[in-house]
């Protein structure tokens, strides 16, 4: 490790106390004195006065150099901790986490009696020394309550059918407040226990639960009817459907099967190259927002238990995990289409083993397994051809 050196010492005895503070077990805490920056006779003289006086109140230990440069200090040492907080007039972190986590909470008691968990872990990150992964400050009480408020909304499903900047102006009066969050937002929900898909990235977990800049629409090939029209939609290549219409997708005979594709230029290119033979194909965009998965949860509860449903996308550790969303999502198995094994060693180039946790009834699980052994390789979808399922094999 380098050596921590100052030119002035008040920044060399406050460093000592920084460190100290992230990992109160050191034994071994040590500051220089910055020689080669030290630009006169002067500067020394304040720098060893200061560390002299400190060293003089039992806070630190003074090492000094050796022959000609005894009469230099070579480096100090962290003594005793509270002789130097006294030394330097400076709180100890643990007195300003018991007086920011008093007024937090008291900021929040007989209101926010779920928010405790949060609390919680947020001490937990202060007082071990960690880097926090919640935020706001200690000091920036409004910005923990328009972090409550934000929760506390989406909790109540006060997000439904609210485009994220309208929401973070109702619930925090700033309407780039949720987007500037986004982090902390969703770090919050998961300490309260909510599921979010795993590998997505806060911006696509906030889109899972509907709440993004403005729901896009749900792009679809086939044929269907919204509600009880009697003109049939034959959507090709391909429509945009609105998010309000997507629960009124109604399909008069069972389609062949139902594709859900992950990647936009696989997806043109399949409507447009292969032969659908009366499928449905949907467009899923990565991480699939809560528009798309009430698109694919209306035809799973509408379609005959018949029709296959299956899932393209690529083949990684980021492809299973999208694959296994839309499998939660349904209540029928999801065939993975052009994602195995034989493919990925055929084609794909290598890659770091990423270790996960296959549920061994899923149909991807085999796929998951392989992509956490070492010499496991990956391929985009967009490295293949678009073609049809082959609903007679079971290797698809």
């Amino acid at each position: 490790m380098a050596s921590r050196k100052f030119i002035l010492a008040e920044d060399a005895l406050n460093d000592l106390l920084d460190r100290y503070e992230k990992n109160v077990n050191s034994s071994r805490l040590l500051v220089y004195p910055d020689k080669l920056n030290m630009k006169s006779m002067d500067n020394w003289k304040k720098f060893n006065r200061t560390v002299q006086q400190a060293e003089n109140a039992e806070a630190i230990e003074v090492i000094w150099g050796k022959g000609q440069d005894s009469q230099l200090i070579r480096y100090a040492r962290l003594k005793n901790a509270d002789n130097l907080y006294i030394f330097l007039s400076r709180q100890p972190i643990s007195q300003l986490i018991d007086e920011g986590l008093k007024q937090l909470r008291q900021s929040v008691e007989h209101r926010l009696d779920w928010a405790a968990p949060i609390i919680d872990k947020y001490e937990s990150q202060l007082r071990t020394g960690k880097k926090t992964s919640l935020k706001p400050s200690l000091e920036d009480l409004d910005g923990w309550q328009k972090l409550f408020a934000v929760v506390s909304s989406i909790r109540n499903s006060g997000h439904n059918n609210v485009d994220m900047r309208t929401f973070s102006r109702l619930t925090t009066q700033d309407s780039k407040w949720i987007e500037k969050h986004k982090g902390v937002i969703v770090r919050a929900l998961e300490t309260l226990g909510w599921e979010m898909p795993k590998g997505a990235n806060s911006e696509e977990k906030l889109r899972y639960l509907g709440l993004e800049k403005f729901p896009a629409p749900v792009l679809i090939a086939g044929e269907f009817i919204i509600d009880d029209s009697s003109i049939q939609i034959i959507a090709q290549p391909y429509l945009g459907i609105p998010p309000e219409w997507v629960e009124k997708i109604t399909v008069l005979t069972d389609p062949t099967y139902i594709l859900i594709i992950e990647n936009l230029a696989s997806f043109n290119r399949y409507v447009r190259e292969v032969d659908r033979d009366g499928c449905i194909v949907i467009y899923g965009g990565g991480f699939p927002s809560r528009t798309v998965l009430n698109a694919v949860r209306t035809l799973d509860t509408k379609l005959s238990n018949k029709v296959p449903f299956l899932c393209w996308g690529d083949i990684d550790l980021p492809g299973v995990h999208i694959f296994r969303v839309f499998e939660k999502s349904i209540n029928r198995p999801l065939q993975p289409h052009m994602m195995n094994i034989e493919l990925a060693e055929q084609f794909g180039e290598f890659t770091e083993p990423r270790k996960s946790t296959p549920d061994k009834n899923s149909l991807i699980s085999d796929l998951e397994s392989y992509l956490g052994r070492s010499g496991c390789k990956c391929v985009e979808q967009e490295a293949f051809n678009p073609i049809p399922p082959n609903l007679t094999s079971q290797l698809l």
